[in-house]
């Protein structure tokens, strides 16, 4: 078999996305294994086809196993799904990490550590071993003498993982799951942590980060650059807060900060060829250099990305020092099953995905590229040199340079589209170019700063030189990945499509590929058989139709997203996306934003502002850089009174943003105004809740009012008009010292779905105990999104579909009680002609 590890590869792989999909318990993949491999290892013609198929099941069994608690020590078994208080102690797994956030406008601290539990004391109890993995939280950075290796005791609240706070999001429960970590520890106050007594010294890889630290930091300035070019060479993430993250992802320049390939794949390029050129042999040559690679892996924190990079490289170091017939397919294959064996969650991220399929790509799809490229200059490799045209002689070797250096960055582009746009949402053509010279600029920035730290135990003087030579090369880096983030139209967010997109995009790559191998000269063509060449051209044609049929129908049904923590309403209709209010200012940049560009928006239609305070307009300013809107709408005369809309206002004068004061009776698309009113006496109020906006639309024939915060006032001159108060769904926010959605309110509306938009925090978002008591025994169905969790609702005609998107995950599979021990209703389908107003 000339690939031995590819097919086998691939069936494992298959096996543990039907084991992740699927609920089928780990002893049927156990006894699927069982019977595969006996009946395969005996004397039948199928052989080979038993043993294929066992891979596919053993991948399923190592996933399940993975995902399996045997013991009943557990901390999964200890803890109960709620948060709970209680005290861990247990062994640090990882090197802490520290990361910046923005919080009200200033940089606030986090650290998180991987902690291995082996003891659990629930409050007011007594210890219990425990077994399992936690991953603690603390808001500041963790005491210097916290390595890996070392013990501690920690009291804090335990909680499961949250789930994604829209569509879209990112699912932390679910990637964390992926690891087997279930549980967080949250830990509040510096004395609530304690570190263990202990003799031994931190592992060299720990007294190697703080000592690389300082060196990387001799005689260059403490600016950004600086902490950029530490975060590429030592895996430092603490730099790379939103704001620089968002720059380097749509410039397509992010993955240079993680040691990934590239680094592992120059690091391990030095070595070979620094002990070739000193005449040592091949097998000498990669058994010095491999355990140097790993040693690095080490220094750095053992960072996933880190040591998958390593595997890849001692496959194929290991192979070319052994003789071996190269063929960088099946050592990637190789690669991948050892890492899936080892842990098969690693499937799951993006770092995986990224790291195999961009090398495997590459090295299928670089050399058609090349041909084709070297093809359309005429350069072909048959006419000596001497009888070529004078141009080609002269910039033969710089467009050789430049074919390769472009087809490898087409081919990383091609095929990482689809799992760019499914993790990231985003489309980033300027990174074809932008890499072209980031990435040997960033080469030139790792060579300077490894150098720094070879030579600095002997050389201060020289390392510093190193240390400015990297410092220059990185702020040229990060000039150009934001000169390219700014071009127009360099990226553009997009919403991940299903399943079928992916098999139709690398099903078209795959012809592509053997169609060029039958036609010019190519290293070994992946495919060879006749029925994907006579069929091919009728299989993409179908999935393009039925690519564009699903997602024709996708784009023509109206939805609507409340959010779960702060007051805010997106509605996407086929003619428009609008934005109702969206909370406070750091809210933009950690839900609204991304959850707009996962479904795929690069400009809103519309904002509206029903109020000007900044639980509700805060997000304004911040929404003008990111997404701005070409409308924006406010209550009329409200913007003098209200300071904070008043800046929000004078932000949008230099702007082509329309801006439109609204009083009751106006309509603006689906919308009408019914407050406020200039003949109810609350027009010239001073409170910004008594000039609050209160709109009701038609949506496919489902009636929606949106009260936001409007005062009791407000709502006592609208019940004077109840009739145009009746809707299929109303949405309200808890706002301090106004009770939403009063019994007189409910009873006027008669709606089939209620949801109030309430949250821990702060103190003004949060509902008191009487009117949660009211609310959870009221006869209407009401959601409270601090206990339901977001809410998405799918219009049809005459029919609405609404799903919750809570804390313990995308979708709660099944009620669970609140806090007042009633039962919630997490999902459901309301025809608006049939379903009674209420729930009895």
């Amino acid at each position: 078999m000339r690939r031995p590890f590819l097919l086998p590869t691939v069936l494992g792989v298959s096996g543990i996305i039907l084991a992740e999909q699927s609920a089928i318990p780990w002893q049927y993949w156990l006894w699927a294994s069982v019977i595969l491999l006996l009946v395969g290892w005996g004397p039948t013609r199928w052989q080979a086809v038993w043993l294929s198929t066992a891979c596919l099941t053993l991948g399923g069994l190592a996933h399940q196993l993975a995902q399996t608690s045997f013991s009943p020590a557990d901390l999964r078994e200890l803890t109960a799904r709620t948060a709970r208080l209680g005290t861990i102690r247990g062994r640090i797994a990882e090197t802490p990490a520290l990361r910046l956030t923005e919080r009200r406008g200033e940089l606030a601290a986090h650290s998180s550590v991987l902690v291995d539990v082996s003891a659990w004391q629930p409050q007011r109890g007594l210890w219990v071993p425990a077994t399992g993995s936690i991953l603690l939280t603390f808001r500041a950075p963790l005491p210097l003498a916290a390595f890996r290796g070392r013990e501690l005791e920690a009291f804090g609240t335990f909680k499961a993982p949250a789930g994604p706070e829209a569509p879209g999001l990112f699912d932390y429960a679910t990637f964390l799951r992926r690891q087997n970590v279930h549980r967080l520890l949250l830990v509040e106050k510096t004395n609530e942590l304690q570190l263990l007594p202990t003799s031994s010294r931190p592992p060299w890889s720990e007294r190697f980060l703080p000592w690389a630290h300082t060196v990387l930091a001799r005689g260059v300035p403490d600016d950004e650059s600086a902490r950029l070019l530490r975060a590429m060479t030592l895996g430092w993430k603490t730099p790379l807060t939103g704001e620089v993250d968002d720059v380097f992802m749509r410039a397509g320049t992010m993955h240079v900060f993680a040691i990934s390939g590239l680094h592992i794949a120059l690091l391990t390029g030095m070595l070979v060829q620094l002990f070739r050129a000193g005449r040592l042999d091949r097998r000498w040559a990669g058994v010095i250099a491999v355990p140097l690679t790993w040693a690095y892996v080490a220094a750095t924190g053992w960072q996933p990305s880190a040591v998958r990079s390593a595997v890849m490289a001692s496959v194929v170091v290991g192979g070319w020092m052994l003789r071996r017939p190269g063929d960088l397919l099946n050592s990637l294959a190789g690669a991948a099953a050892l890492l899936l064996i080892l842990e098969p969650g690693q499937l799951f991220q993006s770092g995986f995905q990224l790291s195999f399929g961009a090398v495997g790509g590459l090295a299928l799809l670089v050399p058609p590229l090349e041909n084709r490229l070297l093809g359309w200059c005429e350069m072909d490799p048959l006419i000596p040199a001497e009888l070529r045209p004078k141009w080609q002689q002269r910039f033969g070797s710089v467009l050789r340079f430049l074919a390769l250096d472009f087809s490898v960055g087409l081919a990383a582009l091609l095929v990482s589209l689809p799992m760019t746009v499914h993790h990231f949402n985003l489309v980033s053509p300027v990174s074809l170019l932008a890499n072209l010279i980031v990435v040997p600029l960033s080469s030139l920035a790792l060579a300077a700063t490894v150098t720094s730290l070879a030579i600095a135990p002997f050389s201060s003087g020289l390392a510093e030189l190193f240390n400015a030579s990297g410092w220059l090369w990185m702020s040229w880096m990060t000039a150009l990945s934001r000169w390219f983030a700014a071009w127009p139209g360099g990226w553009w967010s997009v919403a991940a499509p299903g399943w079928y997109w992916w098999c139709g995009w690398y099903a078209a790559l795959a012809g592509w590929v053997r169609w060029e191998s039958r036609h010019r000269t190519l290293p070994g063509p992946i495919f060879s058989s006749r029925w994907l060449n006579r069929g091919f051209g009728g299989a993409v044609t179908l999935w393009a139709v039925a690519a564009g049929i699903c997602w024709g129908s996708y784009r023509r049904t109206p939805r609507l997203f409340i959010f779960r923590s702060e007051p805010g309403l997106v509605l996407e209709t086929v003619d428009a996306t609008t934005l109702i209010d969206g909370g406070r200012t750091g809210t933009g940049r950690r839900i609204v934003g991304p959850f707009l560009r996962a479904q795929g928006h690069n400009q809103l239609d519309s904002h509206w502002v029903t109020q000007g305070v900044q639980r509700f307009c805060g997000l304004g300013p911040e929404l003008l850089l990111d997404l701005p809107p070409h409308e924006v709408f406010v209550p009329a005369s409200a913007h003098s009174r209200q300071p904070l809309l008043r800046r929000y206002l004078s932000a949008l004068e230099n702007s082509h943003i329309a801006v439109h004061p609204l009083a009751a009776g106006q309509r603006m698309g689906p919308w009408t105004v019914l407050s406020p009113d200039s003949e109810n006496g609350l027009a010239k109020a001073v409170k910004a809740a008594d000039q609050a906006l209160v709109l009701v639309g038609e949506i496919s024939g489902v009636k929606v009012l949106w009260l936001g915060g409007a005062s009791p006032a407000v709502l006592r001159t609208l019940l004077r008009q109840p009739e145009r108060l009746r809707a299929d769904l109303v949405v309200a926010a808890a706002v301090s010292g106004i009770e939403p959605l009063p019994e007189e309110i409910l009873k006027a509306v008669g709606p089939k779905l209620a949801v109030v938009m309430t949250a821990p925090f702060p103190a003004a978002a949060q509902l008191s105990s009487a009117a949660r008591e009211r609310l959870h025994h009221s006869d209407y169905r009401v959601l409270l999104t601090d206990e339901s969790g977001g809410v998405a609702v799918e219009f049809a005609v005459g029919e609405m579909r609404w799903k919750t998107y809570g804390p313990e995950g995308p979708l709660n599979p099944k009620p669970a009680p609140n806090s007042e021990g009633h039962e919630l209703e997490l999902d459901g389908v309301l025809n608006i002609e049939t379903d009674p107003g209420d729930r009895r």
